[in-house]
């Protein structure tokens, strides 16, 4: 580019002003990505305030038991397991027959996103299919943790995900954190 005193009045201001208007696209941009990082304009997912239920592989499925146990060799983690079972002592009782929801989750409660991205931050939510022993992986959704009170054994929370045509869950959830 040409030193700006070379160059005619006109051309100036035209120059001055195609940088003003750069800058001032640039500046948007950088406010929207600084947004869309920011927590309090995360987006807004649709729970249900209701039962967590949904279907898997096309069959009808309602939370009836479950449970949250520290990860196995991993304080920081939690193992969560919900079944369409009832069950008298959830705790004990781990592989219930029946289609079922798991995840792996960070043991600290607040909103997870979730993706599918072989990143550390990935979440997912495998809804699994009892009878055809399919795992539909839920890359698209959240789980909202809010409570872990391991002195009273609680573990609350909301999700919605959806795995694709047939296997998506929304709604609440209040089980068992077992240590």
């Amino acid at each position: 580019m040409k030193n700006l005193k070379n160059q005619t009045p006109v051309k100036k201001q035209l120059i001055y002003c195609i940088v003003l208007l750069m800058s001032g696209v640039i500046a948007v941009s950088c406010a929207k990505d600084d947004e869309e990082d920011d927590p309090v304009n995360k987006p807004d997912y649709s729970f249900i305030d209701q039962n967590l239920q949904g279907e898997i592989e096309g069959e009808a499925w309602e939370l009836l038991a479950g449970s949250a146990i520290n990860s196995f060799g991993d304080t920081t983690t939690l193992y969560v397991e919900m079944f369409a079972m009832a069950s008298d002592n959830p705790c004990a009782d781990f592989n219930l027959d029946g289609n079922r929801v798991i995840f792996h989750i960070p043991k600290a409660e607040g909103l997870y996103e979730l993706s599918f991205d072989w990143s550390e931050n990935s979440q997912t939510i495998t809804l699994y299919h009892d009878a055809t022993g399919v795992n539909a992986v839920a890359s698209e959704g959240a789980i909202e943790i809010t409570l872990i009170d391991e002195v009273n054994g609680l573990y609350e929370g909301r999700v919605v995900a959806e795995a694709g045509a047939g296997n998506s869950i929304n709604g609440n959830f209040r089980i068992p954190f077992c240590n």
